[in-house]
């Protein structure tokens, strides 16, 4: 059995949170979807380059965020089916610590946190505005909202993991080798075959999700079958995904890989093991496989119509749809098992960063809607003052250029401002009273007595951190906005480096 403390994955996590984080910021400069603002730093329609960046980190990025989950709750199971707590008494503990843990936070930013990022962007914060817009979000809650719609869906399938548990006496789940081995290597073709299903009656660029968790439908089918291999792999005594011709990663009690010793065996007999191909590799191949997917779209890309004549590939029965279904299931399966072989060779040990901690990965997966949110205004400020963009801003260059560089420059400030230096709530709600309009400090107010009230006595990581984090950026960026261009640039640079209150 592997040691259950896996830094590697740690890391992995707290890598893909960036990712996120980044890819959400590539949508105010062009990458397509939904946000609460988008930039007139930018030329209308979207950024080629920047769909491509985000397409292709969707391939992956959340499908292995659900395997690194899956084998997490795997293991929290299997703590708590101890004979120690007792099978059923156990089952009930691991839902109760989840939904602690994954239904509160997404109740209490679905009502607090996604509204907050939408009257960021309000023109006025009078209490007849703010109160509009808190009525028009709440009165269109069916479920989680935003991001959290990560932490609903993992909730429905920790229960269901739960359900299963509980079906089977308190063992476990598990499959035999070979069915782990056969869904290795070829379930993702069932994955495919039910995305590309899925997308004819939910296209992926329609605003329609499925109710209550909020997730994409042609997703999905890939999230459970990354959730199912990250359950399965802690019986398996895999320390990884496995890519379709990979003969195995199994590891040693200890946690240490035993591949690099596989490998020397068969060497020794004259036949190299295979292995996942190295990231450069993987994401080269995976690349290549989108540019022959989409080439009728490349050979006439023109940035104002690139959304609809991509619309096709977002579902429906077509070649178009197909293809790309097909290139977003394999990338996974090479570019997966690559990622996580690299983080498991050269990234399992402790994060030493402070400011790219494990610790936070959470909070800032949590609270980067409203954060970005703030730091995007911010930026918009400082490049568009009063609402005007430079004449530079309309050059061919920085129509090439422009999108990804404040991309690149806005999300390097989104990520870090996550880490902040712990502090009192009672002491940053009052300096946040102190300088903001009514209205706002009655959402501040609820907001800091809702999360309190669920972070108290508790030792979950990082929702303790949320408040903090969230609180912070609201009071020195958000309720007093400055009218300089010194003192915006000081504010962005003191969230570079995390602020200490």
């Amino acid at each position: 059995m592997l040691t259950l403390r896996r830094h590697d994955l740690d890391n992995l996590r707290t890598y893909l949170a960036g990712l996120v984080i980044t890819g959400h910021t590539a949508i105010v400069y062009g990458s397509g979807g939904q946000w609460p603002i988008r930039s007139a730093t930018v030329p209308p329609g979207t950024s080629p380059p920047l769909v491509a960046f985000s397409g292709f980190n969707q391939t992956f990025f959340m499908a292995l965020f659900f395997w690194v989950s899956g084998r997490v709750s795997a293991q929290s199971m299997q703590r708590a089916v101890s004979p120690k707590g007792g099978n059923a008494s156990g089952v009930a503990a691991f839902v109760r610590a989840k939904l602690w843990r994954l239904g509160i936070p997404t109740a209490v930013y679905s009502i607090a946190g996604y509204p907050i990022a939408h009257i960021l962007v309000l023109p006025h914060w009078d209490i007849g505005t703010v109160t509009g817009c808190l009525r028009a979000q709440w009165g269109a809650l069916r479920g989680a909202r935003g991001p959290v719609w990560y932490s609903a869906t993992l909730l429905a399938f920790d229960i269901a993991a739960a359900g299963l548990t509980g079906a089977c006496g308190g063992v476990l789940p598990s499959v035999s080798d070979g069915a782990y081995d056969a869904l290795s290597r070829w379930g993702w073709l069932v994955v495919m075959g039910s995305s590309f299903v899925a997308r004819t009656r939910w296209p992926i660029d329609a605003p329609d999700r499925l109710p209550l968790l909020d997730v994409r439908a042609g997703y999905l089918s890939q999230y459970l079958y990354a959730y199912a291999l990250g359950w399965l792999s802690l019986g398996r005594g895999e320390a990884r995904m496995k890519s379709p011709w990979e003969e195995g990663s199994r590891s040693s009690e200890a946690g240490v890989s035993k591949e690099e010793e596989e490998k020397e065996k068969k060497a020794a007999a004259g036949r190299p093991a295979r292995g996942p191909l190295s990231m450069s590799s993987a994401t080269a191949l995976s690349l290549g496989i989108m540019l022959l997917a989409f080439a009728p779209v490349l050979v006439r890309v023109r940035p104002e119509t690139l959304k609809k004549d991509l619309s096709q590939y977002m579902g429906g029965w077509n070649y178009q749809a197909l293809l790309y279904t097909l290139w977003n299931e394999f990338s996974l399966v090479i570019v997966g098992p690559a990622l996580m072989a690299l983080f498991q060779r050269r990234y399992a040990r402790p994060a030493t960063s402070r400011t790219f901690s494990a610790r936070y990965s959470y909070a800032a997966f949590l609270v980067h809607t409203p954060i970005n949110v703030a730091i995007e205004l911010l930026v918009e400020a400082v490049l568009c003052p009063g609402g005007e963009k430079a004449a530079w801003m309309s050059s061919a260059a920085w129509k090439a250029a422009g999108p990804g560089g404040t991309t690149t420059a806005t999300s390097t400030k989104s990520v870090p401002v996550t880490k902040t230096e712990h502090t009192t709530h009672e002491t940053i709600i009052n300096g946040v009273l102190t300088n903001t309009e009514p209205a706002t400090g009655i959402v501040i107010r609820g907001v800091a007595q809702t999360v309190t009230i669920f972070t108290k006595d508790t030792t979950t990581i990082g929702v303790a951190d949320i408040t903090t984090v969230l609180y912070t950026i609201i009071s020195q960026n958000i309720t007093h906005m400055v009218t300089t261009t010194e003192e915006l640039v000081s504010t962005i640079s003191d969230i570079a480096v995390g602020t200490q209150t």
